[in-house]
């Protein structure tokens, strides 16, 4: 291999993780936009059943597309966390707001 055609392998690594940057970002505004609107109507931030169905359709995504359901299981838990931090700093940040 030379380094012409490894240096070009590492930019597309590159890309790929500015794209994966980017769609997190996107979905961490999507996730503050459903914890104003659970906010608003009293609805519980952690929803058990909705986790679940979201695991296993990204598992069953990943599968198709050749990755670990190990991997895509492990990867969603760490993004709900911080979905879940995420929104309950919201609703938090709003109930200090209104004492």
């Amino acid at each position: 291999m030379s380094t012409d055609s490894l240096a070009e392998l590492r930019r597309r690594i590159d890309e790929a993780d500015l794209a994966l940057l980017e769609a997190l970002a996107a979905r961490r505004r999507a996730v503050l936009a459903i914890a104003d609107v659970k906010r608003r109507h009293g609805i519980a931030v952690i929803q058990p059943d909705r986790f679940l169905a979201l695991v296993n359709d990204r598992i069953a995504t990943g599968l198709s597309l050749g990755l670990s359901p190990a991997f895509v299981q492990t990867l969603f838990e760490r993004i709900h966390e911080q979905a879940i931090a995420d929104q309950l700093g919201v609703v938090c940040s709003e109930e200090r707001a209104s004492k």
